[in-house]
């Protein structure tokens, strides 16, 4: 969802449209016409009934094309009409929604394999994770490679989590069944003084600052990637995670230590795997939680 009345897709073909949900043209739709949501909504095989309906169907607004490839990631922007995406060509495109036909502003070059992650966090910091095991800051106001390349997991980058733009501590998941947490103001320290323009060299960093591991090792270890989730813990921040093992597990994030377990009664592998709180903050905690 990109605003209320508008959505963002992004496809197999490389393509990324925008949709709008609001009527156009006419303010007084034809009688017995679907609504617009239940047009875009419409069956698959509803659309291709009658090709003299494509108008009536909806089109995009604008189509966005540029990544060679299948889009894996899109994510827009809390603080205005930027949109991130990420594809199986290893790029991070940043693009401008306030333009009509959707204008890309930057490629972002780091990845070598699928980028299947991407994120802002704050108003100029993109987090980004991928299949080649490494999760990537990018600072948007300066070139186009990134500024830390972090690299723990020993296998692909299943899963980030991260807080609110004002908390500095974020997690990563992986393939290998591995958690790890990392805090931003010990990465960025040394990158203050960076200006636009400037040249720099991209650090690889391999100690998180703690780490966990999701499997239970008296039953062996886990395979799948893990999916992450906030925490309900009320007094300390914490984090779920979950896997094709079917536990879900609670995390104290500042220290890694395992708060409780418990089966989640799925029959098969957890495809995806979400939490409800009153806040995105990870490190703050509130009077009530559900």
């Amino acid at each position: 969802m990109y605003r209320p009345d508008s959505l963002v897709s992004g496809g197999e073909d490389g393509l990324i449209k925008l949709w709008s949900l609001r009527h156009s043209g006419s303010t007084n739709p034809v009688a017995g016409a679907p609504s617009v949501n239940a047009r875009f909504f419409a069956p698959r095989f509803a659309l291709q009934q009658d090709a003299n309906k494509q108008k009536l169907l909806g089109d995009p607004q604008c189509v966005m094309s540029g990544h060679e490839g299948k889009i894996l990631c899109i994510k827009t922007a809390w603080h205005g009409d930027r949109l991130l995406s990420g594809g199986a060509d290893g790029l991070v495109r940043l693009w401008d929604l306030a333009v009509g036909e959707g204008k890309c502003l930057q490629e972002l070059f780091g990845h070598i394999l699928w980028v299947t992650h991407v994120q802002y966090w704050g108003a100029n910091t993109i987090v980004s994770a991928s299949t080649d095991r490494a999760v990537a800051l990018w600072d948007a106001r300066i070139g186009n490679s990134p500024l830390f390349m972090l690299r723990y997991h020993g296998a692909y980058v299943s899963d980030i989590l991260l807080g609110s733009r004002t908390e500095h501590i974020f997690a990563s998941a992986g393939g290998d069944g591995t958690i790890a947490t990392w805090d931003i103001r010990s990465l960025t320290s040394s990158r203050d003084m960076l200006k636009p323009g400037s040249y720099y060299r991209t650090d690889p960093l391999r100690q998180p600052l703690t780490v966990m591991e999701h499997s239970d090792t008296r039953f062996g270890h886990c395979s799948g990637g893990i999916l992450l989730a906030r925490g309900a813990a009320m007094y300390n921040p914490s984090m779920y995670s979950t896997s094709i093992d079917g536990i879900v597990r609670e995390w104290d994030i500042a220290t890694g230590r395992r708060l409780g377990s418990k089966f989640s009664g799925h029959s098969d592998a957890i495809s995806c795997f979400a939490s409800f709180n009153e806040t995105e903050n990870l490190s703050k905690t509130q009077s009530q939680r559900r």
